[in-house]
Protein backbone atom coordinates (compact mmCIF):
# COMPACT_ATOMS: atom_id res chain seq x y z
CA UNK A 1 0.00 0.00 0.00
CA UNK A 2 1.56 3.54 -1.01
CA UNK A 3 1.54 5.63 2.12
CA UNK A 4 3.01 8.80 0.00
CA UNK A 5 1.90 12.12 0.55
CA UNK A 6 2.10 13.66 -3.17
CA UNK A 7 2.32 17.15 -3.90
CA UNK A 8 -0.96 16.73 -5.75
CA UNK A 9 -2.69 15.94 -2.49
CA UNK A 10 -0.80 19.32 -0.44
CA UNK A 11 -1.23 23.18 -0.63
CA UNK A 12 2.14 24.53 -1.36
CA UNK A 13 2.03 28.02 -2.52
CA UNK A 14 1.36 31.02 -0.66
CA UNK A 15 -1.58 32.19 -2.89
CA UNK A 16 -3.14 28.88 -2.43
CA UNK A 17 -2.98 29.55 1.34
CA UNK A 18 -3.80 33.12 0.67
CA UNK A 19 -7.07 32.12 -0.87
CA UNK A 20 -8.60 29.72 1.52
CA UNK A 21 -7.81 32.38 4.44
CA UNK A 22 -10.00 35.18 2.51
CA UNK A 23 -12.78 33.15 0.60
CA UNK A 24 -13.26 30.21 3.16
CA UNK A 25 -14.55 28.98 6.79
CA UNK A 26 -13.09 28.68 10.00
CA UNK A 27 -13.58 26.11 12.85
CA UNK A 28 -11.65 26.24 15.82
CA UNK A 29 -11.19 23.75 18.55
CA UNK A 30 -8.60 23.25 21.51
CA UNK A 31 -5.58 21.93 19.65
CA UNK A 32 -5.62 24.26 16.11
CA UNK A 33 -7.93 26.18 13.86
CA UNK A 34 -9.04 24.47 10.44
CA UNK A 35 -10.17 26.96 7.44
CA UNK A 36 -11.58 24.95 4.92
CA UNK A 37 -12.43 25.95 0.99
CA UNK A 38 -14.25 23.66 -1.94
CA UNK A 39 -11.87 23.53 -4.68
CA UNK A 40 -12.07 22.54 -8.19
CA UNK A 41 -9.29 19.64 -8.60
CA UNK A 42 -11.80 17.29 -7.54
CA UNK A 43 -9.43 15.60 -4.55
CA UNK A 44 -9.04 17.11 -0.98
CA UNK A 45 -5.82 19.00 -0.46
CA UNK A 46 -3.87 19.16 3.44
CA UNK A 47 -1.77 22.64 4.13
CA UNK A 48 0.07 22.72 7.53
CA UNK A 49 1.56 25.74 9.38
CA UNK A 50 3.25 25.16 12.64
CA UNK A 51 5.12 28.42 13.80
CA UNK A 52 8.27 28.80 15.45
CA UNK A 53 6.14 29.53 18.60
CA UNK A 54 5.11 25.77 18.56
CA UNK A 55 8.81 24.92 19.43
CA UNK A 56 12.08 23.87 17.86
CA UNK A 57 11.82 22.64 13.93
CA UNK A 58 11.42 18.76 15.18
CA UNK A 59 8.48 19.39 17.46
CA UNK A 60 7.11 21.14 14.47
CA UNK A 61 8.05 18.69 12.12
CA UNK A 62 6.19 16.25 14.24
CA UNK A 63 3.11 18.19 14.91
CA UNK A 64 3.02 18.49 10.68
CA UNK A 65 3.87 14.81 10.45
CA UNK A 66 1.08 13.69 12.92
CA UNK A 67 -1.62 15.83 10.79
CA UNK A 68 -0.90 14.16 7.32
CA UNK A 69 -1.35 11.17 8.75
CA UNK A 70 -4.50 12.16 10.24
CA UNK A 71 -5.72 13.46 6.79
CA UNK A 72 -4.22 10.43 4.92
CA UNK A 73 -6.88 7.89 7.41
CA UNK A 74 -9.49 10.80 7.51
CA UNK A 75 -12.44 10.01 5.19
CA UNK A 76 -14.20 13.51 3.91
CA UNK A 77 -17.80 12.38 2.69
CA UNK A 78 -19.97 14.05 0.64
CA UNK A 79 -17.95 16.62 -0.43
CA UNK A 80 -15.89 15.98 -3.46
CA UNK A 81 -12.87 18.50 -3.21
CA UNK A 82 -11.66 20.72 -0.27
CA UNK A 83 -8.67 22.69 0.82
CA UNK A 84 -8.39 22.23 4.30
CA UNK A 85 -5.39 24.26 5.84
CA UNK A 86 -4.52 23.15 9.66
CA UNK A 87 -3.02 26.13 11.87
CA UNK A 88 -1.65 24.51 15.34
CA UNK A 89 -1.88 26.06 18.46
CA UNK A 90 0.20 25.27 21.74
CA UNK A 91 -1.68 23.00 22.74
CA UNK A 92 -1.15 20.34 19.99
CA UNK A 93 2.23 19.78 20.84
CA UNK A 94 1.41 17.77 24.01
CA UNK A 95 -1.31 16.22 22.98
CA UNK A 96 -1.73 12.82 21.95
CA UNK A 97 -2.12 11.43 18.59
CA UNK A 98 -5.77 10.02 19.54
CA UNK A 99 -6.62 13.40 20.81
CA UNK A 100 -5.46 15.20 17.45
CA UNK A 101 -7.54 12.63 15.11
CA UNK A 102 -10.22 12.63 17.10
CA UNK A 103 -10.37 16.50 16.86
CA UNK A 104 -9.63 16.68 13.28
CA UNK A 105 -12.20 14.12 12.68
CA UNK A 106 -14.72 16.24 14.56
CA UNK A 107 -13.67 19.34 12.53
CA UNK A 108 -14.15 17.54 9.52
CA UNK A 109 -17.59 16.19 10.33
CA UNK A 110 -18.85 20.21 10.77
CA UNK A 111 -17.13 20.47 7.37
CA UNK A 112 -19.43 18.10 6.00
CA UNK A 113 -22.51 19.25 8.12
CA UNK A 114 -21.85 23.15 6.68
CA UNK A 115 -21.28 22.09 3.58
CA UNK A 116 -24.36 20.13 3.33
CA UNK A 117 -26.58 22.44 4.26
Amino acid sequence: MDRRFPKTHRITQRSQFQRVYRFGRRIETPFFVLYYLPNDSGRHRLGITASKRMGNAVLRNRLKRVFREVFRNCPIPGIPGLDIIVNTKRSATTALFQSLEAEFRSGVQMIARNSAG
